[in-house]
């Protein structure tokens, strides 16, 4: 294996390594600013993100049929953002040509420039122009074979062969090639890392060439070399020495081989070829306007004669041109008018920037049907046909505070005591009303007419609108299970409360905890009067509500983590001993 196989290979290596690492590796950076999606941390400490920048918004980088396509994408009238224009990019290359045969190569020159623009964010086309210097010198001779038939060379060669001698072939070729090239970009779609780093291609596309080949046959004096003075026993490095030594860097035109096509001769020894092209490189972004990269191309003519030799007896004849190149690439065009190349963009950043901040998407309006309109949605709701107008508690059930099994809305005796179970159909207790219970009622008619009359009064010098003296409907608080204390969100409610019973001084209002359906032992017995306690506190303390205007009732069946008020003309009880006594 030559030297230059080897470095083949090692570049084939080099290129398949970087190809793997940047297309399954993230991309975090020490020294980035840090990611609009929050911290991110690893063994405790931040990792920090390149922020995405988010070309689809930049307006001044569209054309403009572009920007008519960002107005409609952003108002959600189409869903793709429109194509930015981005830069051309401009290279030089410099590198080792090489021609493959039966004639084993030198060292070379080449170098071009080149010219690429992306087609998407994948495909990209390059226009292209090399020019190469190739030399070669095989380590053996070449002669007639025992049968007679030419075994090797055509044209001058043909003078070694005529006398029976053995010659060294050997060849200096120029080249001039007109590359139309298409390159695939591997990498830089990705849907864990952002931009890449590296941009590794593939390319394939037709090449135009000038070839121009001579051989070193004869010395000066146009006398053939003696070959045979060549020890072709030792090593190759030390035969194509002693072959180097042997010439005297002659300069004879071969002529075009008999038999080959070309598409146009180019004076005696310049012909036009068409070839094809096939290769892989990798480019590393230094800043986000210029990359280097590395590249191997392959040139197969379709006339595959380079070096000015046949062998009649091999397979071996056809040459290609391979050239192993380095590469300086800038990008060209306005920073404030184009983006870089596309193949430099990864296109997931559009869909990842848009999950991750839904500006542009379009999300359905919430719709929570509630069919009976009890404030309950019908997903939760247990009851969905209540009537209207009725209390719920928080699963949409009615309520019945007096557990007398009629409904509140139907019941026309809301607070039954116990002892007057069971009920009537309209809710009302078994229990007779006591004969002073008429004359206190209509005592209490009486008063609360007087209050109407002088409120009234006192009303209408102000211009005011006498308020009705039922409070109606008041709100229920609700407790997490488990707890007692007064939440915020009760705090709300019972700060309602207040207002009205202030509204109505007169009206009195039933605090009631229940104890669960079937829980009635000391511990929900507790519960509910901690609830109830805690509840009058609140109003009392922090409210300024006359506790005498409070009844406090608790321990009946209901929903535990619900208190309920309703206006009542009764007085008391105002306060009731805890059902567990403290210390005991």
């Amino acid at each position: 294996m030559n030297i230059f196989t080897q470095f083949r290979y090692l570049l084939f290596l080099f290129l398949l390594i970087n190809f793997f690492f940047t297309s399954f590796s993230q991309e975090p950076t020490k020294d980035a600013s840090q990611s609009s999606g929050g911290d991110n941390t690893k063994t405790g400490n931040k990792l920090k993100l390149k922020p995405v920048y988010k070309y689809w918004e930049d307006t001044a980088k569209n054309s403009k049929t572009g920007q008519l396509q960002y107005q409609a994408f952003k108002k959600n009238n189409y869903p793709y953002p429109p194509k930015p224009r981005d830069k051309w990019e401009i290279s030089a290359h410099l590198g080792l040509p090489i021609i493959h045969g039966p004639i084993l190569p030198a060292l070379g020159i080449g170098g071009g420039i080149a010219f690429r623009k992306s087609l998407g964010h994948v495909f990209s086309v390059r226009f292209e122009y090399t020019g190469s210097l190739s030399r070669g010198y095989d380590n053996q001779l070449q002669y007639l074979s025992s049968d007679g038939t030419t075994k090797a060379g055509y044209g001058l060669w043909n003078r070694y062969t005529d006398l029976g001698l053995g010659f060294v072939p050997n060849y200096r070729t120029t080249i001039h090639q007109v590359d139309v090239n298409f390159l695939a970009t591997l990498n830089n779609i990705s849907y864990y890392r952002s931009n890449p780093k590296w941009n590794i291609y593939l390319l394939a596309g037709v090449s135009l060439m000038a070839v121009n080949f001579t051989i070193d046959a004869f010395d000066r004096n146009n006398n053939l070399y003696d070959f045979s003075s060549i020890n072709f026993d030792g090593s190759n490095s030390n035969i194509r020495k002693q072959v180097r030594n042997l010439l005297e860097g002659s300069r004879n035109p071969q002529g075009q081989p008999s038999g080959v096509s070309v598409l146009a001769n180019l004076g005696a020894t310049q012909t036009l070829r068409i070839g094809a092209n096939t290769g892989i490189g990798a480019s590393f972004k230094i800043t986000k306007h210029v990359n280097i990269g590395i590249e191997e191309k392959l040139t197969l003519p379709v006339t595959g004669n380079l070096d000015g030799y046949t062998n009649s007896n091999n397979l071996s004849n056809y040459n290609f041109l391979s050239y192993t190149n380095i590469r300086v690439n800038i990008n060209l065009g306005n920073k404030n008018r184009k983006v870089e190349p596309l193949y430099w963009i990864n296109p997931n950043d559009y869909l990842y920037a848009t999950v991750n901040t839904p500006k542009t998407l379009k999300t359905p309006k919430v719709v929570l049907p509630d069919a009976d309109n009890d404030g309950v949605t019908d997903q939760f709701d247990l009851q969905p046909n209540t009537p209207p107008g009725a209390r719920v508690d928080t699963h949409g059930v009615t309520m019945d505070v007096d557990t007398d099994g009629v409904p509140d809305y139907r019941d026309k005796e809301p607070l039954t005591q116990l002892n007057c179970f069971p009920v009537n159909a309209d809710g009302v207790g078994s229990c007779p009303e006591p004969s002073c219970c008429k004359e206190v009622r209509d005592l209490t008619i009486r008063m609360e007419d007087i209050e109407k009359e002088v409120n009234a009064t006192a009303n209408n010098s102000n211009n005011n609108v006498i308020p009705d003296s039922s409070m109606g409907v008041l709100p229920s608080i609700h407790f997490k299970t488990g707890y007692v204390d007064i939440s915020p969100e009760n705090e709300n409610v019972l700060r309602i409360i207040a207002d009205k019973m202030r509204k109505y001084p007169s009206a009195n209002v039933q605090v009631s905890g229940y104890t669960g359906i079937g829980y009635a032992n000391k511990m929900a017995q507790q519960m509910s009067w901690d609830k109830v306690n805690n509840t009058i506190k609140y109003l009392v303390d922090k409210l300024g509500i006359d506790e005498h205007r409070l009844i406090f009732s608790y321990g009946a069946n209901g929903d535990a983590n619900t208190v309920n008020f309703l206006e009542t003309k009764a007085s008391s009880p105002n306060r009731i001993p805890p059902p567990v006594q403290q210390g005991k």
